[in-house]
């Protein structure tokens, strides 16, 4: 059942939730399909940037440049299960 907005604060409560909603599938939607500049990667993973290019020459992280030119980007299709992988990684290899 819908709630009656009776106010013009209530209104712009639900257009700010509804607007906050649409922002953030927007951008991750992006950063899915344009990735991430090496610090954003580094930080979304909690890791340095050193230690991710360390696994990217490892192999263990997508790295690409983009078709209009400019630096590389790091491709984390699934953020949480990515970063998850790589935390993994990386505590392997500090491991042994």
């Amino acid at each position: 059942m819908a709630t009656l907005i009776t106010t013009p604060e209530e209104l712009a409560t639900v257009v700010g939730e509804a607007v906050r909603k649409v922002l953030a599938e927007h951008l991750r939607k992006r950063d899915e399909q344009e990735g991430y500049s090496l610090s954003e990667a580094a930080r979304k993973l909690g890791i340095s940037v050193r230690t991710l290019q360390r696994r990217i020459k490892a192999g263990d992280v997508e790295v690409f440049r983009p078709q209009h030119g400019g630096s590389p980007r790091v491709r984390l299709p699934d953020a949480r299960n990515e970063a998850a992988e790589t935390l993994r990684a990386v505590r392997k290899s500090r491991l042994g």
